[in-house]
């Protein structure tokens, strides 16, 4: 034993505070930066190393789903996602790359852009079973209201996903959007 590092001595440390339940790793990271009196660069180091020890392929998609809020969508251009994590954004476009997809993150890197005309295609490439039944309730919901499209029935979905934080907040998690697919199906 020559020695721990610095970083690794810090991880350490890190562990320790979340499993106190001194932090959490699904706090925002500002919120976590300021408690721990650290710089937000190292929370995300510190919390990107803890997922990538962690994190385990069971449930991964559902934790994935979770970590993303649809931020706008544009029929003519771009569905805007936001993931703020750093591993939940790394896996998401590692995901869409395995797919065939390639993401426009030049803006702001929380930001994830997604054709909007190929976006239920993506998501249930991405989220397979996860994403059952999303195109068929799309479809529902347009056949409902002809003047429906896709922007507008997500516009809509938040305050139909009654009872969730990001509900009353506005937003709309993909996970929120999926439970909204299986219980239209």
């Amino acid at each position: 034993m020559g020695g721990i590092g610095k970083s690794e001595l810090d991880y350490i440390i890190f562990v320790g505070l979340l499993r106190a339940g001194y932090i959490s790793i699904d706090s925002p990271v500002f919120e976590t930066a300021q408690l721990l009196q650290v710089t937000p660069a190292k929370v995300n180091a510190l919390m990107y190393s803890y997922r990538m020890r962690t994190q385990k392929d069971l449930g991964v998609l559902a934790e994935l789903a979770a970590a993303i809020d649809v931020v706008a969508i544009h029929l003519d251009g771009n569905v805007i996602l936001n993931v703020e994590d750093r591993y939940w954004r790394d896996t998401l476009i590692a995901r869409l790359k395995r797919a065939g997809v390639y993401t426009d993150t030049s803006f702001n890197r929380e930001r994830v852009s997604v054709g909007s005309d190929r976006f239920v295609e993506v998501l249930e490439l991405v989220f397979a079973e996860n994403a059952q039944g999303l195109r068929e309730a799309v479809e529902a919901e347009r056949k409902r209201n002809a003047k429906s499209n896709l922007v507008s029935i997500i516009r809509t979905l938040p305050g139909k996903a009654a009872g969730s934080a990001a509900a009353k907040a506005g937003s709309l998690t993909l996970s929120a959007l999926f439970t909204w697919a299986q219980g239209v199906s």
